[in-house]
């Protein structure tokens, strides 16, 4: 199955993000940038589960996101977008 099929389809698709927390992290690599794009609005629904989904890879999503800036960035609408994934990720990243 193309993991893909599984991104959500709204802001409410709670389901999908249920089916996605059973899949590995090397399948949720290939879907991240996607996966980001409902962190832009933190009342959305499905923006905290899908918040939870992305802090399993933990430093290696640091990582990801600066390795690969241009891309990352390229999924941000907006530079508070931008900034609301580094808040997030600075709640778990320890310095």
């Amino acid at each position: 199955m193309n993991i893909r099929t599984i991104l959500p389809k709204d802001k409410f698709d709670v389901e999908s993000v249920e089916k996605l927390a059973k899949r590995s992290n090397d399948e949720l690599r290939h879907i991240l940038p996607e996966l980001m794009e409902w962190l832009q609005d933190g009342n959305w629904p499905i923006s905290k589960p899908v918040e939870d989904l992305l802090l399993r890879f933990g430093d290696e999503l640091y990582s990801i996101c600066i390795s690969n800036k241009r891309l990352y960035l390229g999924v941000f609408y907006a530079d508070w977008a931008n900034l609301s994934i580094t808040f997030r990720m600075s709640t778990y990243v320890k310095t």
